[in-house]
């Protein structure tokens, strides 16, 4: 027999809504996404997502989640990636949020637009937000434990590091970029300038 459209296994609905919410969030924008919409998307009964998401804000603040850790696992292999020099993971974990949000939009939209939910609100949020800063805060250390930084508040540093990047990949996802001149396929090669540029700041003499 045909399975019903609205039976899942246990474990498989929560994922389904999410997945559809990061569609519908790339398609029309947060604010106009319902969990009415989500469920018909998926194919289950209005009444479906309740169960596991006491609200809109609830699925978008899941949905974050999921995007701080796909974040963090992209940038974790970029810095294996990039060998034992600590500049250099440094640098790629730079490049790895921007190829991060240019891939992810829907995904950077909820983790750090407006409608972000409230992350004292939302300790799961909070703690996936945490877990992926912690990556370039770790990084930083590595880089001061090897000498290559100067001897200051690692994250401090990683947060002036981080702002840089943020604030140039915001203009890049949200299409101020394109309108100004750099293109996308410019974008990498002008952010790993100014990355190296403040690094050089940061280097210990």
């Amino acid at each position: 027999m045909t399975k019903p459209r609205n039976s899942y296994h246990h474990g498989d609905l929560p994922r389904a809504l999410r997945k559809a919410g990061v569609a519908l969030i790339g398609e029309k924008g947060v604010a106009a996404v319902t969990l009415r919409d989500v469920a018909r998307r998926v194919g289950v009964t209005h009444g479906a997502p309740y169960r596991h998401y006491a609200d809109k804000t609830a699925l978008v603040a899941a949905i974050a989640a999921d995007g701080f850790a796909r974040l963090e696992r992209m940038m974790h292999t970029a810095a294996a990636e990039a060998g034992d020099d600590p500049l250099a993971r440094l640098l790629a974990i730079g490049r790895s949020y921007v190829v991060f949000a240019a891939m992810n939009p829907a995904y950077f939209v909820v983790m750090y637009g407006s409608e972000s939910p409230d992350r004292d609100e939302h300790t799961e949020l909070a703690a996936a937000d945490d877990r992926a800063f912690a990556v370039l805060v770790d990084s930083v250390r590595d880089a001061q434990a090897g000498g290559r930084l100067i001897d200051s508040d690692p994250t401090r540093l990683a947060l002036l590091l981080w702002s840089m990047v943020h604030g140039a990949t915001h203009i890049l996802v949200s299409g101020d970029a394109a309108r100004r001149g750099l293109p996308l396929e410019e974008f990498e090669a002008f952010m790993m300038d100014n990355t190296q540029l403040l690094l050089g700041g940061l280097l210990k003499r």
